[in-house]
């Protein structure tokens, strides 16, 4: 965890021009704007938003700073007069980002994401998914299967297998398989908690007869894939955060989602070697 200190901000910004509230941040940062030569990239709306603008720049290795215009923020910072934050110090936390390689029937595509990438059944029937990771390799059916960073074990993930996410602190991935048949049900374990060390490989199996698409943090969908390699990018991704005033520390959050922001900020000290589960 570092600390920037924004002396002579040059952002560029990602906004929803339709959204009333970010077109109107927009407009106050015009002075500090710089699409050529940025030193930070600033999103405005919701954490829906900010995982945009991981998608779209988080190969140009500059930090992120998310504010919050929209309903919710795990991601973001809560005081969005800008010129407050200039000359302040900013809390640096370095996620992992993934890396994914999708083959679909018309060639590779490339996509960036900080939460998960998943692959998911496109018609009626469900899908025969090779696993390959360094845990070794398998097939699995159900409705698809989740790969998730820490961050986004807490998302759909967790939905996926009814557990609650890693700590951030942790350096995993999580594997969880969507609706899985009941061959699979206490014979494999779901989720399966792995080091983000090595590639991760789906490939759906007789894709021209069970069509598969897949998707990178919620991004448009990636129709008719044949596989998808994930990994990690380098470097992490850098999302700054402002300790004080309306930062994400004082939301009003659940118990868990109060725990999910201590690990961010490294408040409590858990010991947390082997992504145990939260308990």
């Amino acid at each position: 965890m570092e600390r920037i200190v924004l002396d002579e901000p040059r952002l560029l910004l990602h906004f929803n021009p339709e959204h009333e509230a970010s077109a109107r941040l927009a407009g106050s940062l015009a002075s500090f704007i710089d699409n050529k030569n940025p030193s930070l990239i600033v999103s405005l709306g919701g954490d829906g938003a900010m995982l945009k603008a991981v998608g779209l720049y988080g190969d140009m290795g500059l930090p992120f700073l998310g504010l919050n215009t929209g309903s919710k923020g795990f991601l973001l910072n809560h005081e969005n007069d800008f010129s407050r934050l200039v000359g302040r110090p900013l809390v640096v936390r370095e996620l992992p980002l993934l890396q994914a390689v999708c083959q679909t029937d018309r060639g590779q595509s490339i996509h960036f994401g900080l939460n998960e990438a998943w692959v998911e059944r496109d018609s009626g029937q469900n899908l025969t998914i090779g696993l390959a990771c360094a845990r070794g390799s398998l097939e699995l059916k159900g409705d698809g299967m989740v790969v998730a960073t820490a961050v986004g074990s807490w998302g759909l993930a967790r939905n996926a297998c009814r557990q609650d996410g890693l700590f951030l602190s942790s350096d995993c991935l999580r594997l969880a398989g969507i609706n899985l048949d009941e061959e699979y049900w206490g014979a494999i374990p779901n989720p399966l908690d792995i080091a983000f060390t090595g590639d991760v490989n789906l490939e759906v199996i007789s894709s021209q007869y069970r069509p598969a698409r897949a998707f990178v943090d919620g991004g448009m969908p990636i129709a008719n894939v044949r596989s998808v390699r994930l990994g990690k990018k380098r470097p992490d991704c850098s999302v700054a955060f402002y300790r004080g005033g309306r930062s994400a520390e004082a939301n009003p959050l659940s118990l868990r989602s109060k725990q999910w922001i201590s690990s961010l900020f490294e408040v409590a000290n858990y010991n947390h070697p082997d992504a145990i589960n939260m308990q």
